[in-house]
């Protein structure tokens, strides 16, 4: 009688946790696609792996309600990034970067700001913010810095349409970005 009432009561646990996940929603995974044709970088010196501030150090896709308070960032609760956004820009870069051909300087890059912002409930864009530092390879000094920054518009107002304004505005920003090394590397004598 008593391994009847055990195995009653494990069927009905069972069947009360499979109804549970049933109804639960899966967490959708983003990272910038695999046909990125339009990514091309053709950097003159190396780029150092994207490093990143310490709340970017995450997998959560951020955003903003710029029309509630500008400085409080949220994370979509069911949206995820495949890894952190330093590493999906390295990973753009390497994958779709030319061969350096100025080897004596190197450019690191810091992101500092990845977010998907919302003017209003009907309006949002995407916001990529990097801190540039061409450097000098062997003595490390700082030949040049700059920071830079693309806003993107959404053309849809979830964590969707902010993965793509984002993926474009950190494709941009990259673009800017290695124009500038390269026009600061040929004028530095030290990386030729």
């Amino acid at each position: 009688m008593n391994r009847l009432i055990i195995v009653l009561i494990i069927a009905c646990l069972t069947s009360c946790v499979g109804v549970g996940n049933k109804t639960a929603n899966p967490i959708a995974i983003y990272d910038f696609g695999l046909s990125e044709k339009q990514a091309k970088f053709n950097s003159l010196v190396p780029i150092l792996d994207i490093a990143s501030i310490e709340p970017m150090n995450s997998t959560h896709i951020r955003y903003r309600l710029n029309h509630e308070n500008p400085s409080r960032v949220f994370n979509y609760t069911e949206s995820r990034w495949s890894t952190t956004p330093a590493e999906l820009l390295t990973q753009l870069l390497k994958t779709h970067a030319d061969k350096p051909s100025l080897l004596n300087c190197h450019l690191s890059i810091e992101l500092d700001a990845f977010d998907h912002v919302y003017d209003s409930l009907n309006s949002s864009h995407g916001v990529a913010l990097m801190r540039v530092t061409l450097q000098q390879k062997k003595t490390r000094v700082v030949l040049a810095t700059q920071t830079f920054q693309q806003q993107v518009a959404a053309s849809l107002h979830n964590s969707q349409g902010g993965v793509a304004a984002l993926n474009h505005a950190g494709l941009e920003v990259l673009n800017q970005a290695i124009a500038w090394s390269n026009q600061q590397a040929l004028n530095a004598g030290v990386c030729q």
